[in-house]
């Protein structure tokens, strides 16, 4: 199984909330604990805001790169996410596949995206 923590942080600086324009990075680790290497083949994000409108985030591994961690070993990457509200949370998974050949599939814990910008704004 894989153990992923999360950690996002919003970007007031780079934001612009009078243009509903709100950003965040997130930085993922990613630890290995089978007892074979994998190749994190594709991931499959949702990023939901607080209206409800939905993204989905899909692609090859992360960060345009399949990875392979050893047992044991651990990869980490930072990216960000843009929404039209002040708040959202964001889900998914990776699709992984071990040194055997099997394909699994590991949960990113969800994590909400808050920021200090409280109300709703209409586009």
């Amino acid at each position: 199984m894989l153990k992923i923590n999360v950690n996002a942080v919003f970007l007031d600086e780079q934001s612009l909330p009078e243009d509903n324009i709100y950003l965040w990075a997130y930085h993922i680790k990613i630890f290995n604990k089978y007892d074979q290497a994998i190749i994190i083949k594709k991931r499959i994000f949702e990023v939901v805001d607080v209206l409800g409108q939905r993204q989905i985030i899909e692609g090859v591994g992360v960060a345009n790169n399949e990875p392979k961690i050893l047992p044991g070993d651990m990869f980490e990457y930072a990216s960000g996410v843009l929404l039209n509200q002040p708040s959202g949370f964001f889900t998914g998974y990776y699709e992984v596949q071990k040194d055997d050949g099997e394909i699994d599939r590991a949960e990113i814990p969800s994590f909400s995206l808050d920021s200090k910008y409280g109300a709703i704004k209409n586009q």
